[in-house]
């Protein structure tokens, strides 16, 4: 499949590709243009949260699969819809889109991001906490109980 660009002037070649993919499934499938770019609008959110930048959100990749979680007693296999994106500098791209068939719930969405990328998640992460330093811990304790063992 030729990567399609999710923007309001693709939506009838998207659907056009999800009716062809899907066929007549539809309980458990992705079958508009709008749910692929509320995945891709989560995907912007996400990368965002993670401290991306637009500019920086360039090569990261997503994989989502419909379907979402259906009870234990549940026992059919059913017919989701399993979509691949990439973000480029133009915006989000659906690279492909396949139906799978699941027993149970569908997997999680999924993120591939660049090593660039992941720098900057782990450094954004990193700058909410401290790491405590065990040698000084032992140090205070030792401190504390001496120090009580004194009086």
């Amino acid at each position: 499949m030729k990567p399609i660009n999710i923007n309001d002037k693709n939506a009838e070649k998207i659907t056009a590709a999800l009716l062809a993919v899907n066929g007549r499934a539809n309980s458990h499938t992705i079958t508009s243009a709008r749910q692929i770019r509320d995945i891709a609008d989560a995907a912007n959110d996400y990368l965002s949260n993670l401290g991306l930048s637009k500019a920086c959100m360039v090569g990261a990749k997503v994989s989502y699969t419909s379907g979402g979680d259906v009870p234990n007693a549940y026992k059919w296999q059913r017919k989701v819809t399993h979509v691949h994106l990439e973000r480029r500098k133009s915006g989000w791209f659906i690279n492909s889109i396949e139906v799978i068939e699941i027993w149970g719930n569908a997997p999680k969405t999924s993120y591939l991001l660049t090593c660039e990328q992941d720098r900057i998640a782990v450094a954004k992460t990193r700058s909410t906490y401290g790491v405590i330093d065990p040698g000084a811990v032992n140090a205070l304790l030792r401190d504390q109980l001496l120090g009580e063992n004194a009086e």
